[in-house]
């Protein structure tokens, strides 16, 4: 049987109070070593797994997908403000994990029906749905309202 790794959703800001989402896999949950995929400004170009000029809750401005980047997530560092498991994934089912997450849409600021809810949010919830629909197993509790409940606002 091939290992899983957990996933989870990763809080990254300045401040506990301004953050956005993230989905990250963790490799090494004693270490904090992960494979993190996270939105950011298309413009955005430093290293940091937090960095990106735009704010999570701020409406306009296009983000996309970075592409994926392994990281070790530490509480303060890299403006890492925790993380939330959400489930596991099978490690021969990497491949189509990323692929699910690369695929799918970023959603317009003002595609929500909710004005002002983040898109990184909005793009994280429809994440999990569409690893769930693929066969990926996120745990059935798991919605948009459960994550701002165990992860603040």
């Amino acid at each position: 049987m091939p290992p899983f790794f957990e996933i989870a959703v990763a809080r990254f800001g300045q401040s506990p109070s301004s953050v956005s989402w993230a989905i990250a896999v963790v490799f090494t949950p004693a270490t904090g070593h992960a494979m993190l995929y996270k939105l950011s400004s298309p413009s955005s170009s430093s290293s940091s797994p937090a960095s990106s000029p735009m704010s999570p809750t701020s409406p306009g401005g296009s983000l996309a997908l970075d592409m994926p980047q392994s990281v070790t997530l530490r509480e303060g560092a890299d403006e890492y403000w925790g993380r939330v498991t959400v489930g596991r994934v099978d490690a021969d089912r990497m491949p189509q994990f990323s692929k699910v997450l690369m695929e799918l849409p970023v959603p317009s600021p003002s595609s929500s029906s909710n004005p002002g809810e983040p898109v990184c949010r909005r793009w994280v919830a429809d994440a999990l749905a569409a690893l769930r629909e693929d066969g990926h197993f996120v745990e059935k509790h798991v919605t948009k309202q459960w994550l701002v409940e165990k992860m603040g606002k």
